[in-house]
């Protein structure tokens, strides 16, 4: 007897399977006690917020959990934990809102016409695009 199988093509889609459960638990309770609290609405994030903003919370909760300090006074819930939703928030804000990458940038302004710069140095956050033969905004 030959045994029948679906197909399900995932060929190349991300396995979700292996990011884990107490991963996802522990940012979960970071993002519903502000919510419980009334400190926060649901999804307040999503109104958007800078960038930076969002890179200097991350670093303080880090530098409070490399302090020794595990879990956050004001939550109860893991600073690294604080930290993983400032960091999803930034990688949403970066696909999404543009506008909101406030990050320093030590390179010279894009000329218009997106050519390569003078200096021929490709300013962060951009690349050549050959084909084109224009700088292209890269996320």
């Amino acid at each position: 007897m030959t045994e029948c199988r679906a197909i399900h093509k995932d060929d190349g889609k991300p396995h979700l399977s292996l990011i884990d459960p107490l991963f996802l638990r522990e940012v979960g309770k970071a993002l519903t006690i502000p919510t419980v609290s009334g400190k926060y609405a649901p999804h307040n994030w999503r109104n958007g917020i800078e960038v930076s903003r969002l890179l200097n919370s991350t670093l303080r909760h880090i530098n409070d959990f490399n302090d020794g300090v595990d879990n956050d006074v004001e939550t109860g819930v893991s600073h690294l934990a604080h930290a993983a939703c400032n960091l999803m928030f930034a990688l949403r804000m970066m696909k999404d809102r543009p506008d909101l990458d406030d990050r320093y940038r030590a390179a010279a302004p894009i000329p218009q016409d997106h050519t390569r710069p003078p200096d021929g140095v490709i300013p962060p956050g951009y690349a050549w695009n050959i084909p084109q033969q224009k700088l292209v905004r890269v996320y």
